[in-house]
Formats: C-alpha cells, structure tokens, sequence
C-alpha cells in the first residue's frame, strides 16, 4: 500500500494531548497517513460518501472526523493493534495528498470528507465541500506538486537508490462546521 502523507504546519505542538488511538475496524485496507477517520463502534474506518452520516445532511450533522497520523500497515500499528487519529478541532493547518485528485481546491473554498464519488477504493479523502453538507476545512494553499520524503520510490523508475518521490497535496485549516450552507440568499 502506497504511503500517504500528513504535515502538521502549524501550531505544530501540545497536539498529542487530543489524539486517539483506536482499532482499525475489520475490513479496512487503505488508511493512510492524512485520511479522513471516523469513529465506528469503538475503532477507526476511513470516512466516505456512501455512509450518509459521514458527511452530513442540511438536518443532520456529520461525523466527527479525525486525521490518520500513520498508515494502518506501519509496524508499530501492527504490533501493537491500534492506529492513532488527531481530531479536526483545534484547528490547526496541514498539507495533506489524501485528496480527491479531479477536484481544483480553489484558496478559500470549503472542504468536507468523502471519496472520489463513490469509489469505496478512494475514500477517506477531503473534496470541495457540498453546500448544506458538514465543512472540515478551509483551502489556504491549492494543489501543488512537492517533494515527500516519506514517499517509497518507484522501483519501477530506478527509485531504489533513493527516499521519496513527488506528491500533489494542499494545505488546508481545519475546522468542523454541520451543515454549512454557502449557498446565495434568496
């Protein structure tokens, strides 16, 4: 599984008294370091579109998200059985890849959490946010390409010799907002 990616641009420190280490409910296979969490009967799953609840409805708010801080096949999550997830409050800003890659991620536009329309295989990622639905952040920088170092290398493209490779990823500044209408008065 490719390893994702999750920098902590600011503030940066006394986050770990908010973090929660949970199980990974059976089934999942695709968490990854900057994924879009949520609680589920006691353990962590990855926060998608097909469960209405996660992203909320104009009535209804949704799920209280939470960043995967590791992907759920490093080591120390195997050995011990639990992955740690920060909460979206206190608002902090992060770069994160786990995105949905066709969405443009304007500076100033909303994000919610979801998938890539339905692909249960992409979820836990943030998209431009749907009027009515829950906000989980604020766009501050749009997409850009950089360079990871907690990236594998492509073995495939000569990769072995070296740590990292190029991301698409943007920074946003968390929040958690149910049924945030941006839509223009009547």
């Amino acid at each position: 599984m490719p390893q994702g990616h999750l920098n902590i641009m600011e503030p940066g420190e006394h986050l770990l008294q908010h973090n929660r280490s949970l199980p990974i409910l059976a089934g999942q296979t695709a968490i990854k370091r900057g994924s879009v969490i949520v609680e589920d009967t006691g353990s962590w799953r990855l926060a998608t579109t097909a469960v209405a609840d996660d992203a909320g409805t104009d009535q209804v708010p949704g799920a209280f998200p939470h960043w995967a801080l590791q992907d759920q096949d490093q080591p120390d999550v195997l050995m011990s059985g639990v992955l740690t997830g920060m909460p979206c409050l206190p608002s902090v800003l992060l770069e994160t890849d786990q995105i949905k890659v066709a969405d443009g991620f304007a500076v100033g536009t909303f994000v919610q959490c979801g998938d890539d329309d339905g692909d249960p295989l992409i979820a836990g990622v943030i998209k431009t946010h749907v009027d009515d639905l829950t906000a989980i952040g604020i766009v501050m920088k749009t997409k850009t390409s950089r360079w990871s170092n907690d990236r594998l290398a492509n073995t495939a493209l000569g990769g072995a010799q070296r740590t990292g490779a190029a991301i698409t990823a943007v920074q946003i500044r968390t929040f958690y907002i149910p049924n945030l209408s941006t839509a223009a008065p009547l």
